[in-house]
């Protein structure tokens, strides 16, 4: 660590070119600190970037700039923590929308009817019948009426259960 010394984004890239020597740069890993290492890179300065789950064990009290700096520098000490590749440009704006479409996947796969269980089923057919304030209060009653049943008969729950209406 060379100086502690707060810099807006500007200082900071005005801090990076001026240093003439190849320097090692040790950041915790998000978005900006891909884009930061990639310019370092290109100044042929030496990135690690760490992850922040292996970053936040040694972070001592509360979040804040200095503290993360501290964690940062400890964590970059243990050997047994391996630095995070920095991303190119492409790599980093294809990752959103990696993520953006295995969600919608995931969404459309889980409301097509043969995956819905008995009761998913109930609490849609009620929702589009009554509303989805009432639905909401007939599950939460439905829900109560199944965990006193299965309570009191002492035995584990089936979603095979059919409402009977008494004889």
């Amino acid at each position: 660590m060379d100086r502690r010394k707060r810099l807006d984004a500007g200082a900071f890239a005005r801090y990076v070119q001026e240093q003439i020597e190849p320097v090692e740069w040790v950041m915790e890993a998000c978005g900006t600190a891909h884009h930061w290492g990639r310019l370092m890179q290109e100044k042929g300065h030496r990135v690690v970037l760490l992850h922040p789950r292996y970053v936040r064990p040694y972070r001592r009290r509360n979040k804040t700039d200095r503290n993360d700096c501290d964690a940062i520098l400890e964590a970059a000490r243990c050997q047994d923590i391996r630095p995070v590749p920095v991303k190119t440009a492409q790599q980093q704006q294809a990752d959103p929308w990696r993520k953006a479409a295995l969600l919608a996947a995931k969404r459309c796969t889980a409301r097509t009817p043969e995956r819905l269980t008995q009761l998913q089923s109930w609490a849609l057919q009620n929702a589009e019948r009554i509303g989805h304030n009432k639905a909401a209060v007939a599950l939460a009653n439905k829900l109560v009426r199944i965990c006193w049943a299965v309570w009191c008969h002492e035995r584990r729950f089936s979603g095979n259960w059919r409402t009977t209406k008494p004889a």
